[in-house]
């Protein structure tokens, strides 16, 4: 099995969180949409420092002062 695109992952995302179903469904949705997204973020920080030659901890730590 192959890893989806970005766009595939950022597509089924927004699916899931437009999701408005009875009882527990549209929470369920949203928890599967937040850790989606989680995980394309991951791997784009991954290859992102890999291409600069940097660690991951490294990049994380940067966007981290970045943000604040």
């Amino acid at each position: 099995m192959h890893k989806p695109s970005s766009d595939q992952i950022a597509i089924a995302a927004m699916w899931l969180r437009g999701n408005e179903g009875d009882g527990d469904e549209a929470e369920a949705c949203n928890a599967v949409a937040d850790w989606i997204e989680a995980l394309g973020f991951d791997s784009t920080l991954r290859r992102e420092a890999r291409a600069a030659g940097v660690p991951v901890k490294a990049l994380r730590r940067r966007l981290k002062e970045l943000e604040g």
